[in-house]
């Protein structure tokens, strides 16, 4: 069986219509979908993107810590009581 990837171009956020961007980022379909889930609620929790997309902990564990190694969201604040920030 063939996987199917679907992958997605990240704008960043202050990008112009006119700006010519150079560096895009693809993700695939899990990566995008915690990304927008991310952005759209920056106090959400592993546990609440786990329930939405009903993928595996580790998977979640895994791509976070990838967005965050892109430098696309950074955690501010404590573990508890922080939440994520965009940073492209």
């Amino acid at each position: 069986m063939k996987k199917n990837n679907i992958f997605r171009t990240i704008v960043p956020i202050n990008a112009q219509e006119n700006d010519t961007i150079n560096d895009t980022i693809k993700l695939n379909k899990n990566e995008t979908s915690i990304f927008e889930l991310i952005k759209n609620n920056p106090k959400i929790t592993r546990e609440q993107i786990i329930d939405k997309l009903g993928i595996s902990d580790r998977t979640v564990s895994r791509i976070m810590k990838k967005l965050q190694e892109m430098e696309l969201i950074e955690r501010v604040g404590a573990r508890k009581n922080g939440y994520w920030q965009i940073k492209k």
